[in-house]
C-alpha cells in the first residue's frame, strides 16, 4: 500500500493516535516475548521510512527491553559467511591454520536484531534467518568448519518498500507475529505512549471455541498457513495477561487481529449480505410451523454454532473497518489480490541467470569457461582449508596454494524487460464518463514507466474494432501524445479490444518481455467480434476472449471506469482472471496509485 493514500483520504487525528497506541502495544508485546525467553514470536515487521516517528518508536520499543539485551544490526549486503560464521579466511591465512569466527546469528543469542530495509535482503539472508528462527540454532557445515551454536533473538524487519517489488518476503513475513505500520502517523500524533512495563507468567488458558474462531479468521484473511493462527493464539495469551485475566476472551482476538493480521492480509472478506435479503427466502411458511420446525434445535447447540460461524466475520470486519480509514478496504482487498497472483513476473519482469551483469548471487564451485568470472575471495576461502596438507604433500614454500577444484564463478540474475499494455474503452457511453479521468491516471502510470524503463503500448476500440494507436515503445512523450489524441464516442467493440490485446502481448511475449495488460471499461459491449450491432452477440463475444486471455497466463488487471462498481465488470475479470479493481476515487491520482499497486 502506498502511504501516499492515507493523506488523499484524509486520516482523523484520532485514527492516527489509534494506530500509534496500538504500534506501542505492539512494542509492548515484542518486549515481553524476549524477556520470557519466548524468541520464536519475538518478530515484528515495521512498515516505515526512515524518520522521526520510526525513531520514536524505537526508543519506546528499547526503554521497554531489559538493560542486558542489546539491539543489532544486520547489513544489507551480509555476507553468507558473516552470518554464519565458519572460516576466519585472513586469520586462517596468515596462521597457516583453520581459525573460527563467529557469525552474527550466534553473537545475536538472546538478544535482539534488526533489518533495515528487509526487501533488498537477499534471498540466502532470508533461509538462514527463518530457519534461525524455526529451530532456534544456526548450523556450520562449509569450509571443513562443522558446528552448531544456539542462534535465539527477536527479530525486527523494516518494509520500506513502496510497492511489491521491494516489499519483505513471504517467507519471512510468515515468521513475525506481530505488524505494524507508522507510514501514515504524522509526529505530532507520536508521543507518549503511555504504556507500562509488564511481566506476565505463562499460565493462561484458550477455549476451543476460541482457536476454532482464531482459525476462521485466519483463513478470511487469505493466510494459508498454521503460522498466522498459531502466533494469534500466543498473542492472544499474551493480550490476556496483560490484563490480568487467565483465559483468552474475544476482546483479545479483536485486538490481536489489529497487530497481527491487518497489515498483511491478503484478502479482506466482503461484509456479510443484509438479513433483507435473505429473510423472504427463508420465512416462506407460516410463523406456527417455524416454531415447530426449530423446537427439536436444542437452545445451546444453535448458540454455539451461530457463535462459532458468524461471530469470526463480524468481528474481524468491525475491527478492520475501525483500525483503517473509510474507503482503503478495497484499495487493500485489490493490492493483496494482485500479490497473491503473482509468481515470477512483475513490474520488474522475470528473473533469469546471467554470468556477466545483474544483481549478484552467492558465487557457486565451477569451471573458468569463457564468459565466466572468478570469485577470488570464495575461491581463496575453498583452498584456505588445505594449505598445510598440501604444503606437506608437494614440499612447496608458497603460501598458497589453489587448485583447479577450488574455483568459485560468480552468478547475477537479470530482470527481463516488461511491457504494459494499456487498453481503453473510448466508447460513447464512457467518454460521457470518466475517460477524462482514466487519461489522466494513464498519464501519470506511463511517466512512472518510463522512469523504469518498461515498454508501455495504447489500445483504444471505440466504433467497431480496437485500434493499436501506439506500438510498443519507451518514448514517453510520443506515448503522451497518442493518449492526448485519443478520441471519444461510437461503439463498445469490447471484444475486438480484448482481441487486440491478447496478441499484442503474445508478440511482446515472443520477444522476451513479460507483458502486462492493464483494461479500463465498465464491462459493456454492444459490437461483437466481426463488428456487428448486438448486445448479446457482443457479450458472448467478449465473454470468449476474456476466457482465451485468462488461460493464457497473461498477467492483467480489469480497472471498472464506470461510475458504480459493475457485475457485467467483475464477471469479465473472473474470466481473465484478472485484478478486478473498481475505480477507487475519483481522481487520476489516486487511481493510478491503486494500479500501481496491483502491477
Amino acid at each position: 500500500m502506498d502511504g501516499t493514500v492515507f493523506q488523499d483520504i484524509g486520516m482523523a487525528d484520532e485514527l492516527e493516535q489509534a494506530l500509534w497506541s496500538d504500534a506501542c502495544l505492539a512494542a509492548q508485546v515484542f518486549a515481553a516475548l524476549v524477556k520470557d525467553g519466548q524468541f520464536q514470536n519475538a518478530g515484528i515487521a515495521v512498515k516505515a521510512q526512515a524518520g522521526p516517528v520510526r525513531d520514536i518508536w524505537m526508543d519506546h520499543l528499547r526503554a521497554l527491553l531489559p538493560a542486558d539485551v542489546t539491539i543489532g544490526q544486520i547489513p544489507i549486503d551480509v555476507s553468507v559467511e558473516r552470518l554464519l560464521g565458519g572460516l576466519d579466511l585472513g586469520r586462517t591465512l596468515a596462521a597457516g591454520r583453520a581459525v573460527e569466527m563467529t557469525g552474527l546469528l550466534a553473537a545475536a543469542d538472546c538478544n535482539v536484531l534488526f533489518l533495515p530495509v528487509a526487501g533488498l535482503a537477499e534471498d540466502s539472508t532470508v533461509s538462514l534467518l527463518a530457519a534461525s528462527r524455526d529451530t532456534g540454532d544456526v548450523r556450520i557445515e562449509r569450509d571443513g568448519v562443522s558446528d552448531a551454536r544456539p542462534a535465539r533473538f527477536g527479530l525486527i524487519c523494516f518494509d520500506e518498500s513502496e510497492d511489491a517489488d521491494d516489499a519483505i518476503s513471504k517467507v519471512l513475513l510468515d515468521r513475525l507475529m506481530l505488524h505494524i505500520d507508522l507510514r501514515s502517523i504524522s509526529i505530532r500524533s507520536a508521543g507518549s505512549s503511555g504504556i507500562k512495563d509488564e511481566i506476565f507468567s505463562q499460565e493462561t488458558a484458550i477455549s476451543d471455541q476460541i482457536r476454532g474462531q482464531i482459525c476462521a479468521v485466519t483463513a478470511a484473511f487469505g493466510l494459508i498457513s498454521m503460522r498466522p493462527a498459531m502466533q494469534m493464539v500466543a498473542l492472544t495469551k499474551v493480550l490476556a495477561q496483560f490484563q490480568g485475566r487467565t483465559e483468552v476472551d474475544e476482546d483479545d482476538v479483536a485486538v490481536a487481529i489489529r497487530l497481527s493480521l491487518v497489515h498483511r492480509a491478503l484478502q479482506i472478506p466482503a461484509p456479510p449480505e443484509p438479513d433483507e435479503q435473505t429473510e423472504p427466502e427463508q420465512q416462506p411458511s407460516p410463523p406456527e410451523e417455524q416454531h415447530s420446525q426449530e423446537q427439536p434445535k436444542p437452545d445451546n447447540q444453535g448458540d454455539a454454532a451461530e457463535a462459532q460461524t458468524d461471530m469470526p466475520d463480524d468481528m474481524m470486519l468491525e475491527t478492520v473497518q475501525a483500525s483503517m480509514p473509510p474507503g482503503l478496504l478495497a484499495y487493500l482487498q485489490a493490492s493483496a489480490a494482485a500479490q497473491k497472483r503473482r509468481s515470477k513476473t512483475g513490474r520488474r519482469g522475470a528473473k533469469t541467470l546471467g554470468a556477466k551483469r545483474g544483481r549478484p548471487l552467492t558465487s557457486r564451485k565451477g569451471a573458468l569457461t569463457t564468459g565466466k568470472r572468478l570469485d577470488l575471495v570464495a575461491t581463496l576461502r575453498a583452498a584456505a582449508p588445505w594449505q598445510r596438507a598440501r604444503r606437506l604433500a608437494t614440499g612447496s614454500d608458497l603460501k598458497v596454494h589453489v587448485r583447479k577444484d577450488d574455483f568459485h564463478v560468480r552468478r547475477y540474475h537479470q530482470h527481463s524487460e516488461t511491457s504494459t499494455i494499456f487498453v481503453v474503452d473510448a466508447s460513447g457511453s464512457t467518454a460521457l464518463n470518466r475517460l477524462s479521468e482514466a487519461k489522466g491516471a494513464i498519464e501519470i502510470l506511463l511517466g512512472e514507466s518510463y522512469a523504469r524503463r518498461d515498454y508501455v503500448s495504447l489500445i483504444s476500440f471505440r466504433g467497431r474494432e480496437g485500434q493499436v494507436l501506439l506500438p510498443p515503445t519507451r518514448a514517453l512523450v510520443r506515448a503522451k501524445r497518442s493518449l492526448a489524441s485519443l478520441p471519444g464516442g461510437g461503439g463498445t467493440p469490447l471484444a475486438s479490444g480484448i482481441q487486440t490485446a491478447l496478441a499484442l502481448a503474445q508478440e511482446e511475449w515472443k520477444r522476451g518481455r513479460d507483458p502486462s495488460i492493464v483494461l479500463l471499461t465498465d464491462g459493456s459491449a454492444n459490437v461483437d467480434a466481426k463488428g456487428q450491432g448486438g448486445r448479446k452477440n457482443a457479450a458472448e463475444d467478449a465473454e470468449r476472449y476474456a476466457r482465451q486471455l485468462g488461460l493464457s497466463g497473461m498477467s492483467s488487471i480489469l480497472v471498472d471506469i464506470g461510475r458504480r462498481p459493475q457485475k457485467r465488470a467483475r464477471h469479465l475479470a473472473q474470466l481473465m482472471d484478472a485484478v478486478y479493481l473498481p475505480m477507487p476515487f475519483a481522481d487520476a491520482k489516486s487511481l493510478s496509485q491503486a494500479v500501481k499497486a496491483t502491477q
